[in-house]
């Protein structure tokens, strides 16, 4: 399989020495990709949790804030970044971004308490404790050794032979007098298998099975990514994949 951010990202524009363009067909080679190979990344690590989820419509955006523009507006380009494995160019999601959004809605009291029910996870938790036991590596007060602390790992995409990325457009409307200028950008397409990965331990307060529930309940309730509000970045279970 060709590089993706490569092409994205090093081969999508050329320079005459007078203007820079959008390389010829550089969009079409993009959204023809597949996925050929399963990279298993993680596969060696102890303690590995993991789970598989599918996109649904629109996609998933994910490094919307990267820049990726020029001034050739005729070019029909992507306006807006993206984010790929520097080693593959596969779209994946970073262990980074993962972990801030489940951190955000652990915090919440009243979800966490939801999550628990939801998960038939029958105990008297504070949000607090868990959200310092897991995020922070602090339990009781003392520092957990960083050997024994839950890492979040990267999401990627699971082989296909289907493509795996498209177009999509943002049609802001600056001036109610004039017709808006259609902002178009990279995304990942509907019915792509993410495998979401994490290093979990037991503690006192949840199990690593334990975790990982929680964790795929919020990816599935919220979402992730760029425009979660209008419907990016969800996902359903792949017990129902096709």
């Amino acid at each position: 399989m060709k590089n993706a951010g490569y092409l994205f990202y090093k081969k999508y524009y050329s320079d005459d020495g007078e203007n820079v363009k959008v390389n010829s067909n550089i969009n079409r080679d993009l959204e023809e990709l597949k996925i050929d190979e399963t990279f298993t990344y993680y596969s060696t690590f102890s303690n590995l949790k993991s789970f598989e989820l599918k996109t649904i419509y629109p996609g998933l955006l994910i490094g919307s804030g990267y820049s990726h523009d020029v001034e050739d507006k005729e070019s029909g380009g992507y306006k807006l970044g993206f984010y790929f494995d520097h080693t593959t160019g596969l779209p994946v999601i970073p262990g980074s971004s993962v972990k801030g959004l489940l951190r955000a809605y652990m915090e919440e009291e009243d979800y966490f308490n939801y999550l628990l029910k939801f998960n038939n996870i029958n105990k008297s938790l504070s949000a607090k404790n868990v959200v310092n036991a897991i995020f922070e590596g602090e339990l009781n007060g003392k520092i957990i050794p960083m050997s024994k602390r839950d890492i979040f790992l990267e999401a990627y995409p699971l082989k296909s032979g289907n493509k795996f990325l498209g177009s999509d457009y943002i049609t802001p409307h600056k001036d109610p007098l004039k017709n808006p200028v259609p902002i178009k950008f990279l995304k990942v397409l509907p019915d792509v298998k993410f495998k979401f990965n994490f290093i979990l331990q037991d503690d006192i307060y949840l199990s690593a099975d334990e975790k990982l529930k929680l964790f795929k309940t919020i990816l599935l309730d919220i979402g992730i990514g760029a425009k979660t509000n209008v419907g990016y970045g969800k996902f359903v279970e792949c017990q129902v994949c096709i």
